[in-house]
């Protein structure tokens, strides 16, 4: 029964011992596969992505995405009250958007209290999708107004997350018909 302890102690210990120096001899880093091997032929070497000068990191998202967010505004929203509208195909249409933490920042003109949504990609279909419109006219609204939005999406740079907004093509026209 000593023997097998033995055994397999001895075992653990060769064990660490290769590990260790197998570590020192790559100076404690970890092989990261961008290394290239040399070449054993007589023709010249070809040129690898990291020897390739001014090229640009490809877009690396938060949840794998291989594209940064994109989107586009379209339709109407057409108030016959104070608080009833008419949703002429008044939509937002959106791809690649990583979470559902990630914001959709409205502008209007004219700058007025008039609420839009949808502000929060919580309870949306993401990546992409499609959402219906919704607003509230302040107490004393102007004839019309034009929303336009942008949407925040993250980027890995450097092993770091970046947020960044796109602005989205398009608006939609809020328009008094009352």
């Amino acid at each position: 029964m000593s023997k097998k302890y033995t055994l397999l102690t001895g075992l653990i210990i060769a064990v660490i011992v290769t590990v260790f120096l197998v570590s020192k001899s790559n100076n404690g880093q970890q092989p990261t596969g961008s290394e290239t091997p040399s070449p054993s032929g007589s023709g010249s070497p070809s040129p690898t992505p990291s020897s390739v000068g001014n090229s640009p990191a490809p877009f690396v998202g938060l949840t794998g995405l291989k594209s940064p967010a994109t989107c586009k505004l379209e339709g109407e929203l057409v108030f016959i009250a104070q608080n009833i509208s008419e949703n002429h195909n008044a939509r937002i249409t959106w791809n690649n958007v990583d979470i559902a933490s990630r914001n959709i920042t409205w502008t209007v003109t004219p700058r007025e209290d008039i609420g839009i949504g949808p502000n929060l990609f919580a309870n949306l279909k993401l990546p992409s999708g499609t959402e219906t419109i919704t607003a509230r006219l302040p107490d004393n609204p102007k004839s019309s107004y034009r929303a336009r939005a942008a949407v925040g999406y993250g980027e890995l740079v450097n092993g770091n997350v970046v947020v960044k907004n796109a602005t989205c093509s398009g608006e939609v026209v809020i328009r008094k018909a009352f």
